[in-house]
């Protein structure tokens, strides 16, 4: 009896150090992309996320994120009332409207996750125009998120070397671990009556 109890608990250790660390559930983050164009002295804003140009453009237009424009040269930023249009091909994008010359950076004020931090434009000569937004652009004193950072990408909250995309922690136990455990026990509970 003693040594069947010696070989249960040798298979359900080894079982439970074969499944190794645990795997959060996290879905890979999806890439937030900006492609801005410049039409004129207006200039299209397309952000690209979770696989939609919509869910962006209404996130920022109910307020939710607050798309700025940062002057490169003078690095004055505007915090910039949102409109949101659609192309030939249905995609909603965000208008910023008669935008003085010069180079601009268009990013959200506060980033998405795995996610550029701005699209660049140049903007030529001041022709006339007509802003249709209801609110002019407003100066803020925020910095924004790209400011000092060497790269246009936020970090990616998951683990890039694992090809599922999940985060892998050492120290959190899975299911089966867990299942494991609770069966070394019922086992040696069992075995103990006998």
């Amino acid at each position: 009896m003693r040594a069947l109890r010696r070989w249960t608990v040798f298979l359900v250790a080894s079982f439970l150090m074969m499944t190794g660390p645990a795997r959060a559930d996290v879905a890979p983050p999806s890439s937030t992309d900006y492609s801005v164009t410049v039409d004129g002295i207006n200039v299209k804003i397309f952000l690209y996320n979770s696989g939609s140009y919509t869910s962006p453009c209404i996130k920022v237009q109910s307020g939710t994120y607050s798309l700025v424009r940062e002057d490169v040269a003078t690095k004055e930023v505007m915090l910039l009332p949102v409109v949101c249009e659609k192309d030939a091909n249905d995609r909603p994008y965000m208008v910023d409207y008669c935008v003085p010359e010069g180079v601009y950076r268009y990013g959200l004020l506060r980033p998405m996750t795995c996610a550029q931090y701005h699209g660049t434009a140049k903007v030529g000569p001041m022709t006339p125009c007509t802003d249709p937004r209801k609110l002019a652009p407003k100066k803020t004193s925020t910095k924004p998120p790209w400011d000092g950072k060497a790269t246009n990408r936020t970090d990616c909250a998951y683990n890039e070397g694992d090809e599922t995309g999940c985060a892998v922690s050492g120290t959190a136990t899975s299911a089966a671990q867990v299942g494991a455990g609770l069966l070394l026990v019922l086992i040696l509970a069992w075995l103990r009556r006998r």
